[in-house]
């Protein structure tokens, strides 16, 4: 195998590329002139890179995690999770480097806060490669070949063997292009697999520019997933692909990129519009292989319930100003996030694959109880 190199971080057997999420200082409503209301958010002070998982290593595939986590008044980092990954390999070596980084606090009026919202995406590189290697397009074109005929008992095992193989970062996206266009093809794919292999493919979603697949398929995999969500009511996932696909400078350089947005843009109208309508949003949620089901707030209510399958462990509502974290709810109790905590995502922790109903309720729903008035469970 050839010996790791990477312009961005270098450690031993390792190249890692970090992208954090920075929020710029500003102010929260303060007077002209005022500073008590005055944000800064915090600022890294060290974060050293995680060694390179041997599993991976011995394989030779390269892959990202992208991790959240809160930082403390002290500028500890608390709580990271990850919320998404090109594999699990990825996973802890990913979480045990970021629970060692430090940051300079953020502050409110000059005292040190919690700072929820943080989101970075570590990427694992073992070369510099810039595209797909003839080996693997080989075995490609094969295997669509395959799907095309058909002929889905000869191309599943080949699938198989391609994703366990050796796998640079265009090649694992194409990967899981081709393997999406397999399960779609048979028709008998449940739809979390379908939503599984496109979120895949397309990648992190933390930069509107970081996608490995070519203009063209990048395009199709968006519309695709963002079908996906719509039909399972899942529209806040909705809302967050159309939202990249539209900005993103890879998808503006397909011919299709302008007749998918507008084939999609008054779908998305629809959904932004029924935000501040009376209707119940409800999807059917479940937790995935990290076990959390991560959730951007369209709306300030929520409530959920219809727990099958498995248990929940937490709930984890994260937002820019302010978080919770509960290990119950109140029973048939809707939460009703503060309009002073800003923007939120809800993260519920669980045993993989259970299942569980979740609502949004509109801004004229009432009955609603404040999560500041629970106490917050500390780990």
């Amino acid at each position: 195998m050839k010996r790791p190199t990477c312009a961005l971080v270098r450690v031993p057997a390792i190249c890692v590329a970090l992208f954090a999420a920075a929020l710029a200082a500003q102010e929260i409503g303060s007077p002209p002139g005022g500073r008590e209301n005055i944000y800064v958010p915090a600022e890294p002070l060290q974060r050293s890179a995680p060694p390179y998982p041997l599993h991976a290593l011995s394989q030779g595939r390269e892959g990202w995690a992208t991790v959240s986590f809160i930082i403390s008044e002290e500028g500890d980092v608390i709580e990271p999770m990850i919320e998404d990954s090109s594999s699990s390999d990825f996973d802890e070596p990913t979480l045990r480097a970021v629970r060692k980084w430090r940051y300079k606090p953020a502050t409110l009026g000059g005292k040190p806060v919690e700072q929820s919202m943080v989101q970075t995406t570590i990427r694992y590189y073992l070369s510099d490669a810039k595209g797909a290697r003839r080996q693997f397009i080989g075995k490609y074109r094969a295997i669509y070949k395959l799907i095309t005929a058909k002929n889905f008992t000869e191309a599943g095992p080949l699938i198989q063997a391609l994703g366990e193989g050796e796998l640079n970062f265009y090649e694992d996206a194409w990967f899981w292009w081709l393997k999406y266009v397999y399960l779609d093809a048979t028709g008998k794919a449940e739809p979390q697999a379908l939503e599984e292999a496109l979120r895949k493919a397309l990648g992190s979603s933390e930069s509107e520019d970081d996608a490995y697949l070519q203009p063209d398929a990048f395009v199709a995999a968006s519309q695709r997933l963002y079908l996906l969500r719509a039909r399972d009511n899942d529209f806040s996932g909705a809302v967050t692909v159309f939202e990249r696909l539209k900005a993103s400078k890879t998808a503006k350089r397909s011919k299709s990129y302008q007749d998918a947005v507008e084939l999609l843009q008054p779908s998305y109208d629809k959904i932004m519009q029924l935000v501040d309508e009376p209707e119940l949003f409800r999807q059917e949620a479940r937790i995935d292989e990290h076990n959390y089901w991560v959730h951007r707030m369209l709306r300030r209510s929520f409530a959920f319930g219809d727990v099958k399958d498995g248990k929940l462990e937490l709930v984890d509502v994260r937002c820019t100003r302010a978080n919770r974290r509960f290990v119950s709810i109140p029973k048939d109790e809707v939460l009703r996030i503060p309009d002073t905590w800003g923007d939120c995502r809800v993260y519920i922790k669980g045993d993989v694959g259970t299942t569980f109903s979740f609502e949004e309720y509109p801004a004229s729903y009432s009955n609603t109880i404040n999560p500041a008035q629970i106490a917050p469970t500390k780990d």
